[in-house]
């Protein structure tokens, strides 16, 4: 008789825990509710940093076109030998000369912006086994993600874009017609 009034308390005991476990969470929605509505926040959009790096492709890209264009420029222009240091002179001219016309504004508008350099010189031009060498020393970009909604809780997040590129450019490279570019 008394192993039946036991199991009856173990059967109310165990529903009552489950009430009891059913209440406190309902009872933890509710607070968690309560304090979403008052407590105001705000999340940092990743859209700059994925712009940077969209703006980063297309910039390298049109680099290499300008380099290719540039160097088929002076091999055309029979000025210096191939591997010589005298057609690196001439390169660097014809880069640097196309760098600064006007349809290549948009390029040096993203070297320029939020960047900095330690270097004077932003590229180093060599030969290496019979290819043009060109190094894009380290630029970094500087700038904070911070929320749309300013009024807002929001954390800034500090962010520090480092890029940097090595093209070699053979002589056959010069045979094959560059894109955005005619001779």
């Amino acid at each position: 008789m008394m192993a039946k009034k036991i199991t009856k308390k173990a059967q109310f005991f165990s529903l009552y825990l489950v009430l009891i476990t059913l209440f406190m969470c309902f009872i933890s929605i509710m607070i968690y509710n309560g304090q979403l509505k008052s407590v105001s926040n705000s999340f940092v959009s990743p859209s700059p940093l994925l712009k940077i790096q969209n703006e980063r492709e297309t910039f390298e890209i049109q680099e290499y076109e300008l380099l290719v264009f540039s160097a088929k420029r002076v091999s055309d222009m029979k000025l210096a030998e191939w591997g010589s240091e005298e057609f690196l002179a001439n390169f660097r001219g014809e880069f640097e000369e196309f760098l600064f016309m006007p349809a290549y504004k948009d390029f040096r508008i993203f070297l320029a912006s939020n960047a900095e350099s330690e270097e004077k010189d932003l590229y180093l031009f060599s030969f290496e086994n019979d290819k043009l060498k060109i190094v894009r020393k380290p630029i970094i970009k500087n700038f904070k993600l911070a929320a749309s909604v300013e009024n807002k809780i929001n954390f800034p997040v500090s962010v520090e874009y480092k890029f940097e590129k090595e093209y070699l450019i053979s002589k056959e490279d010069l045979k094959n017609p560059v894109l955005g570019f005619s001779s």
